[in-house]
């Protein structure tokens, strides 16, 4: 999977969008879904796509399959040097450049 759609690459479409989940038993993302965006729909739909391919560690003893409480994570997309965008609030950051990911 590319991490950054080589169509926004070309479009220069760049943002952020807070993405909601759960975590199974399995380690699989459930339920997710975009709560806020500031990016085109193309990213929105590529974070989801980026979630859904995400397979969790769940060895943690904290991890709990049974607690409901979503995790939540803010895809940064950014061409060039990212330029100073703070994460949606109460969200765990991802930066996707068009050369490379970190968090």
């Amino acid at each position: 999977m590319d991490w950054y759609p080589a169509k926004a690459k070309r479009s220069g479409s760049q943002g952020r969008v807070l993405v909601e989940f759960k975590i199974d038993a399995k380690g699989r993302p459930t339920d997710a879904s975009v709560l806020e965006s500031d990016a085109e729909v193309l990213l929105q739909t590529h974070s989801l796509k980026m979630l859904q391919a995400t397979l969790f560690d769940v060895a943690d003893p904290r991890f709990n399959p049974a607690d409901e409480t979503p995790f939540r994570v803010t895809y940064r997309y950014c061409l060039k040097p990212c330029a100073p965008l703070d994460p949606y609030e109460r969200s765990n950051l991802i930066t996707i450049s068009a050369t490379r990911i970190s968090r």
